[in-house]
Order: C-alpha cells, then structure tokens, then sequence
C-alpha cells in the first residue's frame, strides 16, 4: 500500500479492501482498471446506504461490517484513488492470469484516475462546463447568420430577430455604431442614449444574459429596449 493509503487505513482493512475489489472483480470480470475503480465506486456508495456484501447476499453479517467497507473504499478513492486503480489492475491480473503482484499498489495506469473517473461518468468539471460554454459563444460569435432572401413583408421581421439573437449581427452593429468592445464575454458600451443623450448605452454581444440594450443611469433616465430599437434610433 501507498503512504498515503497506510495513513489513512490499517494493514488489515487494506487486506480487507484488496480481498474485496477481487470478489468484486470476479463477480463481473472486469476488462479495465478504470471499469472495475468505477464499479468499485459504486460498491461503496452502497455499502455506506445499507446494502449486503457481494459474499453477504442474505445479509447475514452485520450491516455495520457492510458500513466499514464501504467507508474504506470511499476514503481510500477520496485519498488516493490512482493507487487504487493500480490495485485494480492487479486484481484483474490476479483474478484472470492468477499473477500475485508484489505490491498490490504498484502497477501501470494511465494515471490521473479521479478525473478520467469523471469523464467515464460523464461529470464535467466547473472549469470544463465554463471552457465549453466560452468555446460556444465564439463558435456563435465567429458563425454568421445564414444568406436569405428576403422580400419587404419579412426583412423587418427577420432584421429583429437576427439583432436579438445572433452574437455575429450584434457584434457587427456594435462596430457600426462606434461601441467599444471588451471584456468576457464581450459587452458592448459607450453608445449614444435615445433618451437622456448621454454616452451611456450598453449591451452584450452574447445572448446567453441578455438580449437588450441599457443605459447606465436606471435612475434618472432608465432607458431600456431591444437592439432594433436602437438602430432605429441611431439612425
């Protein structure tokens, strides 16, 4: 076992987990470490919530035996969870080839095994879901809106639309009308106000918050509406 692992847990409920995850492994014959690390995931979780042991189906033994483990498997994934994915993969070594490793936790993995455990569950981090979210936005930024042929009865209709809607046409009218552009995501300001007159209007290129176009100064002038209302006004 790993330092960590040892400072964690006793020798003898180290024993006890190994001796587990090879039941374990045995009753579903694993093809990777990570599979079996994800499985054995799972087996704690219910283990803690009340369920038997996989060699205590009757449950027979005393469910605070079935507790322990499953606080053991949890602590010891928290604590150093490549160090048990290594013990899975000599388990399966053991269990399959009949191989008897000299450590337990000394084997080839790929390592990183929390977050590649992650992504086979398909949990995304907070930083992965933000950098996700920014790759979309300027997908959506950097896409301009498709060519169509509009007739007079639908281009006003569809001019409004595309301002509320599309961060590509935002942005272009924000560079038309002199705005200055910064920040992330990206907000557009210092544009003319129709009501107070002041330099004051502000809006986001982004639709992802929001689609209308502000003054600053909500108290002694409150200007709110849609970019379309804007351009009207602008010109």
């Amino acid at each position: 076992m790993t330092r960590e692992l040892l400072d964690l847990i006793s020798e003898k409920e180290a024993q006890a987990m190994v001796k587990y995850v090879i039941r374990l492994e045995e009753r579903g014959l694993w093809e990777n470490s990570l599979d079996l690390l994800r499985a054995l995931e799972s087996e704690g979780a219910f283990l803690i919530n009340g369920a038997p042991q996989i060699h205590d189906p009757e449950a027979r033994r005393p469910p605070s035996e079935a507790e322990a483990m499953g606080e053991t498997i949890t602590a010891c994934l928290a604590i150093d969870s490549d160090a048990l994915e290594a013990i899975c993969a000599n388990v399966i070594r053991y269990v399959l080839e009949g191989l008897v490793p000299t450590r337990w936790t000394d084997a080839e993995t790929l390592g990183d095994a929390r977050q590649r455990l992650q992504e086979l569950k398909g949990i995304k981090s907070y930083a992965k879901l933000d950098e996700e979210a920014q790759e979309a936005r300027e997908k959506r930024r950097n896409t301009p809106p498709p060519p169509r042929n509009l007739d007079t009865t639908n281009y006003e209709r569809e001019l409004i639309l595309r301002l509320r809607t599309n961060p590509a046409v935002r942005m272009a009218f924000a560079k038309e009308i002199g705005a200055k552009i910064a920040g992330e995501p990206p907000k557009a300001t210092g544009v003319a106000c129709p009501k107070c007159g002041q330099m004051s209007i502000w809006f986001y290129i982004d639709v992802d918050r929001m689609n209308t176009a502000r003054c600053n100064h909500q108290n002694s002038c409150g200007y709110w509406g849609s970019l379309y209302d804007l351009a009207r006004a602008t010109n």
